[in-house]
C-alpha cells in the first residue's frame, strides 16, 4: 500500500485527499507510516469493515492528534469516546460544544452543563481553527 501511495495514483484514483494533504502526508513520521501500512495490509472482512479501518480515517485520527498537541485542552485518546476529541479529563467531545454553539447558547449554558473553565472552552474554539486552516497555511 505505501508503495501504491508513493506514486501518488492512489491518491488520485480514489480522490481522498487534496494536494495539499497529500503534501502533508509525504512529510509524515516514517514510525506513523510504518503504523498505518500494518493497519491497512491486513485482509478485513467486509462485513466487518468500519471507518475506523478505512485509510482516510486512519489519516485523520493521525492530524487530529497532530493538530491536538498544541492545544493542551484538547486530548484524544482511543478508550474515551472512541477517540475523538475531548475536553482533557473529561467525555466532552468538541463536537458537542460546537453543536451547543450552533443552537445560538452561550459560553455559560457549556460551562454549566459541562463544568469546563473559559480557557478549555476558547481551546476548543482555538483547536477547532487549527483543524480548519492548517492544511490551507
Amino acid at each position: 500500500m505505501l508503495k501504491q501511495m508513493e506514486g501518488m495514483d492512489f491518491f488520485e484514483q480514489e480522490k481522498l485527499i487534496s494536494k495539499r494533504i497529500q503534501e502533508a502526508y509525504l512529510k509524515v513520521e516514517p514510525e506513523f507510516i510504518k503504523d498505518l501500512d500494518q493497519e491497512c495490509s491486513g485482509v478485513v472482512d467486509k462485513r466487518m469493515e468500519s471507518t475506523e479501518t478505512s485509510f482516510g480515517n486512519l489519516f485523520l485520527k493521525y492530524y487530529f492528534s497532530r493538530v491536538s498537541e498544541k492545544h493542551l485542552s484538547i486530548e484524544l485518546k482511543s478508550n474515551i469516546m472512541s477517540g475523538m476529541p475531548v475536553v482533557k479529563g473529561t467525555r466532552v467531545n468538541i463536537t458537542t460544544i460546537l453543536g451547543y454553539l450552533k443552537d445560538g447558547e452561550e459560553f455559560s449554558a457549556i460551562e454549566e452543563d459541562f463544568k469546563i473553565t473559559k480557557n478549555e472552552f476558547e481551546d476548543v474554539l482555538s483547536y477547532t481553527i487549527n483543524i480548519l486552516s492548517e492544511p490551507y497555511e
